[in-house]
């Protein structure tokens, strides 16, 4: 309600997925889309696990980064061929430690270095994504995607919208840990499937993409003030 006003006097209001973006239109407000993208990959070639699918959780521990859905999801499931790797941005860095999720054996790790995330990726075959509250758009899914990762994210806001169900990854209702729980069954039954890469690649939008798409609209923007001041 405070911003509505500033909004509402904006030249131009852009939202940042399709999802946000629909978001706002209900709400009254005239926006043009001009999606994320994520940085250009460098894909690093997949290092081999050692049979178990290997899952990734990389939004860090916060509560609307969904880490107790995973959690709960664990413990309550009966597993045999997954791993975890999550990451804890409030750990010490260079720290790792070794819990078990029920019967899910699992490294919580501190924050990585921006050098390594390509690495990290390279090790992982699922990224779970599968946050509590909706997001406006979602890079880690779209980062793990373009990585040739399957992507477990949430069904709400715009983490999703570059996975193509049982193609690519899954979208799970995240206000229970139900659905998350039956992916997972799906994942653990068929590990020789999931610790390889999905053979659909969808297209993955990059920030070059965006910035093009950005630099348009100004372009635009600069050209009607002009005429206007003629």
């Amino acid at each position: 309600m405070r911003l509505r006003d500033a909004l509402q006097h904006a030249t131009l209001l852009i939202g940042v997925s399709k999802s946000y973006s629909e978001m706002y239109r209900r709400l009254g407000f005239n926006i043009l889309t001009v999606e994320n993208g994520i940085s250009p990959p460098n894909k690093l070639p997949r290092s081999p696990g050692k049979g178990k699918v290997r899952l990734g959780h990389f939004g860090g521990m916060e509560w609307h980064k969904g880490a107790h859905i995973l959690e709960e999801a664990l413990r309550k499931g009966k597993f045999k061929n997954l791993e975890l790797t999550i990451l804890d941005f409030g750990r010490e860095a260079g720290t790792i430690i070794n819990e078990k999720w029920g019967t899910t054996p699992v490294t919580i790790r501190s924050k990585v270095l921006p050098s390594e995330i390509e690495q990290l990726y390279a090790q992982t075959d699922v990224v779970v994504a599968t946050s509590a509250c909706p997001e406006s758009y979602g890079l880690v899914a779209r980062e793990g995607a373009a990585h040739g990762c399957w992507v477990i994210a949430n069904a709400d806001g715009a983490m999703g919208d570059d996975i193509e169900v049982g193609k690519n990854g899954f979208i799970v209702d995240t206000s229970t840990p139900d659905e998350l729980i039956a992916v997972l069954q799906i994942i653990d039954n068929d590990p020789k499937r999931y610790t390889q890469s999905p053979t659909f690649h969808t297209h993955i939008r990059t920030s070059i993409d965006q910035g093009r798409e950005v630099l348009n609209i100004y372009k635009k923007l600069i050209n009607q003030r002009n005429k206007s001041n003629n």
